[in-house]
């Protein structure tokens, strides 16, 4: 699980931003919305609310860039480096690095990762382990400007090989991490960093946005898992879709003409020109009433049926494997009381899933499942830089309504609109 996140200069977050999922002395609903790690409880649902264009999109696509960028998993096979933009609004910041950190939980063991990046090119690098409560070192890395290469210092505990280390110094790129270039490099394994790469690799399920590709990793995972259509097919039926089954079906299409006169004249395919006709996947509903079974093609369906079968297939995740799932604005689509009973499903069933979202879903506010602590808000600054704000630290009394302080506009995050005569 993820502790918390920091962030400083990058997109629309000018100074260090910090998503806080540790939760407060307050016992509401614990038993469901909390899991103990050590000696914290962190949040299993957290909500990120403001007024569009104040940031909530900036601070998943920051986290979630960092948890591909720990692994190199943003490196374009040209070589070449995808770094997301620092503030752009003032001369200062363009200059200056970008920094990002992360606290999580690798099963009990707490985990430390922070980064400095300035121009492409990392700075500076350190990753810390807490196997029996202090800090151990795994690894730190540090640019040297004179010899435009880096230096990386390995945990004494891991007992790494200097011809290793060695390796491992070559493989590490100006913009490439230390996780990044152990698993391109061909050294001896290194458990501790096999276990890193594990958790960052198969921990975090696919950032869902609005335009996710949803009904493809579903129809993946269907296919490869028969448990997995069994539970969204359930949850399916028990969110009242009078849908009876999934089918999916082998269908063979040929390319268009057009299309295929321009992969004709490609030179490199020239001698190994593959298949005009192609096989895919095809996605039906099967929908049952007393009188009558059909099968309806999924693009024939609702778009919120369709968000809902995405949806049921990274609840299953969230609930079987544990996993961490981003989402942006996850309430598209959706009509409130499907959210509602997606966000109860995984509440009362995960034990160590985690979800972290974005949302204009004011109604979540009033209810009595969702924390104060598990609030984050964006307000945009005068100067166009994003402020996060957690709602616990307003200090408000229990007895006064969250959704009513947030639309009265004590806690920010609300458009800020102007007379209706023009």
């Amino acid at each position: 699980m993820i502790q918390s996140f920091r962030v400083k200069n990058i997109l629309s977050i000018r100074d260090e931003q910090v998503l806080n999922f540790v939760a407060t002395s307050d016992d509401t609903y614990e038993d469901i919305c909390l899991v103990n790690k050590g000696s914290v409880r962190l949040q299993k649902l957290n909500l990120i609310y403001g007024a569009n264009a104040s940031g909530k999109s900036n601070v998943l696509i920051a986290l979630s860039w960092l948890l591909r960028f720990i692994i190199g998993k943003i490196d374009k096979e040209d070589g070449s480096y995808m770094m997301l933009a620092p503030f752009l609004l003032d001369d200062k910041s363009r200059e200056e690095p970008t920094e990002m950190g992360l606290v999580f939980w690798v099963g009990d063991v707490k985990c430390e990762y922070s980064v400095s990046i300035l121009k492409d090119v990392v700075q500076y690098e350190k990753m810390v382990h807490y196997p029996l409560g202090r800090a151990a070192l795994i690894y730190e890395r540090r640019w040297n400007r004179e010899t435009t290469s880096s230096e990386i210092t390995i945990g004494s505990t891991l007992k790494v090989l200097a011809k290793q280390k060695y390796v491992l110094e070559g493989q590490v790129l100006p913009h490439l991490t230390v996780l990044g270039a152990y698993k391109k490099s061909n050294i001896e394994r290194i458990n501790l960093f096999e276990d890193l790469y594990a958790y960052f690799s198969g921990r975090f399920l696919p950032i869902l946005a609005r335009d996710s590709e949803m009904v493809d990793f579903a129809n993946k995972m269907v296919k490869k898992l028969p448990e997995v259509k069994a539970f969204i097919t359930k949850i399916l039926q028990l969110a009242d879709f009078n849908i009876s089954d999934i089918v999916l079906k082998e269908e063979i299409k040929e390319i268009p003409e057009e299309i295929w006169r321009e992969i004709q004249q490609i030179p490199s395919l020239a001698a190994n020109m593959p298949e005009r006709t192609v096989t895919e996947d095809r996605l039906y509903f099967e929908h049952t009433t007393p009188n009558h079974t059909e099968e309806l093609l999924y693009n024939n369906e609702s778009v919120g049926t369709n968000r809902m079968y995405g949806l049921a297939a990274y609840l299953f995740f969230l609930i079987i494997d544990n996993e961490i799932m981003l989402a942006d604005e996850i309430e598209s689509s959706l009509h409130y009381d499907l959210l509602r009973y997606f966000i109860s499903l995984f509440l009362m069933n995960s034990d160590g899933g985690q979800i972290i979202c974005s949302t204009h879903s004011i109604l979540l506010l009033d209810e009595p499942f969702v924390r104060r602590d598990s609030i984050h808000i964006c307000r945009k600054s005068a100067n166009g830089n994003t402020e996060v704000v957690r709602a616990s630290d307003f200090g408000l009394r229990k007895d006064v309504s969250i959704l009513n302080a947030y639309r009265e506009g004590k806690l920010g995050g609300m458009p800020k609109l102007g007379g209706l005569v023009l």
